[in-house]
């Protein structure tokens, strides 16, 4: 039998909290109306052997709408119907490995647990603790459709918190719909078929924190997943996910495909996270075709920071960090700041440990990588406004560094203009991963900057692939005591430095002040200059970091000096100043090349 008790309003389910990124969704509120006080009920009759779904439910029903806490002793106990789960419901067990709740034969093919409202009826406040729920067996081949954990659907608040997901044999460990407020904090997820974590359409406010994800079983579909975000239909849904947060957990052996994955979605933060031998470590991926309204399938505000990211064994390697977007809608906002990256091959048709394919207003920032592929950044194609600074690329895997195009930065396709390349570092660790060349070109591309550059030990004399591709220009040091602080300092083997590359021909770093190779229009009183018509070339080269004059749009019609902040499509981009004058189709021109002394 089980023993049921009323107790003070301090025994409430959760702590009130903010939703992520400061969503204003729920994370786990008081669990019952102020009024009422909160049951606690000890299932104490439970045997251990046989069916006993039938007491867990009757517990759960019997709580009423203003439920309570239901207690469960240590053991084993095998359910074999569906619990669901109903508002202000908190289910806690003795310990995360003491409490085991696990499949009875009767389960058959279906979920342990379910949550389960609807847009007009919601639930509410529902909390799992301390326990671990397993169904079936999680096996290397396709997975049970059905046999999962806990299906979530429609909820306001809803807490795993000290849980153990596991022998999953179903397709999801826990998948959400349509909720919000939803905590997953200091949990296990150890060998799940096919996808640990899904959280599915229309969640908002998603907080996932010190917990371990480890092991996918499944060797023969292609895309499994330790964490995913997206849909599983199509045409339904309003949104993919908002305001999600993943700090602060472990993410171990899915070689099949990918630690984190975000298919769409807005307002994300990966950060704090170690994520090991996995094929991709972190994808950040457009989706189409899944909402009704396929404007709304968008991928931005995205942070991926400071995670620690390492290829292990298996067919794993493709990318430590990917961003794919869409011709039509590219994702937008993304930065990558202070991770470590380690040894991705660059596999398939992504051949960096870093790699941007249609995406706009990107950072690359401050990360340190490892023993990559052919390419330690990989610009697949369409990458607009991208900034790549300060990171250090210390030489590729062996394999790759055999390549005879290996580079620190590789362009591999057309479409990508308005690029910042500064202050990074190469310098390979041991000989046989030093990389042919610094950055690779495969077309024109006036609107790079590529300066202030520190370039030590590449193979190739010239470390620019096609430099005649690229805004560079090769010069000699003028003297010793003399550095160049637009550019970058190419070394020799002996550790000096060789000769300088300034950047670009023609533009900020350049010998040339005196080519007009745009025309603008700008207000006065406005930052957004309109680029109207192009000389030599378009708005394309006047990259972010660029120094310009604009013709009659300073005070009194004078120039108007202005440092060029950001690209924006189409065709305008933001300066640092406002124009005191208005103008319409200007010259500007390029400020050009300084040395200074040491």
């Amino acid at each position: 039998m089980s023993r049921t008790v009323n107790v003070g309003r301090r025994k409430v389910l959760g702590v009130a909290g903010a939703g992520v990124l400061g969503a204003s969704a729920l994370v786990m509120g008081s669990a019952a109306p102020a009024s009422a006080a909160t049951a606690e009920t000890w299932l104490d009759s439970l045997t251990g052997s046989g069916d006993e779904a039938s007491v867990f439910q009757a517990a759960i029903d019997a709580l009423g709408p203003n439920g309570g806490v239901i207690r469960v002793p240590a053991g084993t106990y095998y359910i074999g119907t569906t619990l669901a789960l109903g508002s202000n419901v908190c289910l806690v067990g003795a310990g995360i490995t003491a409490t085991v709740l696990r499949d009875h034969a009767n389960l058959g093919n279906n979920k342990m647990m379910t949550a389960i409202g609807s847009s007009g009826t919601r639930l509410r406040n529902i909390a799992i603790r301390d326990l671990t729920i397993r169904n079936g067996t999680a096996g290397v081949g396709t997975p049970t459709i059905g046999r999962d954990a806990l299906r979530v659907e429609y909820v306001d608040g809803i807490t795993l918190e000290r849980v153990r997901v596991t022998e999953i044999q179903g397709l999801y460990g826990v998948s959400y719909v349509g909720s919000t407020g939803i905590v997953i904090r200091d949990c296990e997820f150890y060998r799940c078929a096919h996808t640990m974590v899904a959280v599915l359409i229309e969640n908002d406010g998603v907080t996932v924190s010190g917990s371990t994800f480890d092991t996918v079983t499944n060797t023969v579909t292609t895309n499994t997943y330790t964490f995913m975000t997206g849909a599983e239909l199509n045409n339904t849904g309003s949104f993919f996910v908002r305001n999600l947060l993943i700090e602060n957990n472990v993410f171990l052996n899915n070689p099949r495909w990918e630690g984190v994955d975000c298919h769409g979605g807005e307002n994300i933060v990966i950060r704090n996270n170690v994520i090991k031998n996995c094929k991709v470590g972190v994808a950040l991926q457009h989706a189409h075709g899944y909402l009704a309204d396929q404007s709304q399938e968008v991928l931005r505000n995205v942070l991926v920071a400071d995670n620690i990211i390492e290829q292990g064994n298996g067919d794993n390697g493709q990318a430590g960090i990917s961003v794919v977007g869409n011709v039509q809608r590219l994702s937008e906002n993304i930065r990558i700041i202070g991770n470590n990256i380690t040894g991705f091959t660059g596999q398939d048709a992504c051949p960096g440990s870093i790699t941007l394919y249609c995406v706009q207003h990107v950072w690359i920032e401050q990360n340190q990588v490892w023993d990559h592929g052919v390419y330690g950044v990989c610009f697949w194609h369409s990458v607009f406004g991208a900034t790549i600074r300060s990171n250090y690329f210390f030489g590729a895997n062996s394999t790759a560094a055999a390549n005879a195009t290996s580079a620190a930065i590789g362009v591999t396709n057309g479409g990508t203009f308005g690029v910042l390349v500064e202050d990074n570092t190469v310098d390979a660790t041991a000989v046989n991963k030093t990389v042919n060349y610094f950055l690779r070109a495969f077309n024109q591309y006036e609107s790079w900057q590529i300066r202030n550059n520190r370039i030590l030990n590449v193979k190739q004399t010239n470390p620019y692939y096609n430099s005649s591709l690229l805004p560079v220009e090769r010069t000699a040091i003028p003297t010793a005591s003399l550095v160049q602080r637009y550019g970058d300092l190419v070394y020799n083997t002996s550790g000096s430095a060789g000769w300088v590359a300034t950047a670009p021909k023609r533009g900020y770093g350049s010998l040339d002040t005196t080519t007009v190779v745009v025309k603008a229009t700008i207000a006065s009183g406005s930052d957004q200059m309109a680029i109207v018509a192009g000389g030599a070339s378009d708005f394309r080269a006047v990259p972010p970091g660029m120094n310009i004059t604009v013709a009659g749009a300073g005070p009194s019609g004078g120039l108007l000096s202005a440092r060029v902040l950001e690209w924006n499509a189409p065709g305008t981009v933001t300066l640092d100043v406002s124009a005191s004058t208005s103008v319409t189709a200007a010259n500007v021109k390029y400020q050009g090349l300084t040395l200074a002394a040491v």
